[in-house]
């Protein structure tokens, strides 16, 4: 009895990554901290991430809004900032590459679907690793 149940429970296990399509990344993303939107997209097999809107920036202006006045960021610079790149699917799980602005920094990421509506995305380094969890828009 013991091992029909640990086979029906490998095997809904097996259904549920199985089921899921490398495609269900695909859409517009939140960040964790609100500030941005990011559009992940397909492009010769894999997929990227760019800036579609972010917070404190006007869509009709091309520079930060007042929400920021020591911002002197320009529009242009952020919106279409690509994010995400080279991020393939395998086994339930992407790889990819990450880019993080303030740094100036590529590093490497794991993004994972917790559930229809997030996003977890891993950063490791060296023996630190930090996550981050963005919702679908």
């Amino acid at each position: 009895m013991k091992r029909l149940l640990l086979f029906l429970f490998a095997l809904l296990a097996s259904q549920v990554t199985l089921g899921q399509s490398a495609d269900q990344i695909a859409g517009i993303w939140i960040t964790e901290n609100e500030k941005a939107h990011v559009e992940i997209y397909k492009q010769s097999g894999q997929y990227f991430g760019k800036i579609i809107r972010v917070e404190g920036i006007d869509d009709t202006t091309s520079t930060a809004s007042s929400k920021d006045p020591n911002s002197n960021l320009n529009r242009e610079s952020v919106l279409g900032t690509i994010l995400l790149s080279d991020v393939t699917y395998d086994k339930g799980k992407w790889q990819g590459t990450l880019y993080i602005p303030k740094k100036d920094r590529e590093v490497k990421c794991t993004l994972e679907l917790v559930n229809e509506d997030e996003l977890k995305i891993t950063v490791s380094r060296f023996f630190r690793s930090s996550s981050k969890t963005w919702t679908r828009l």
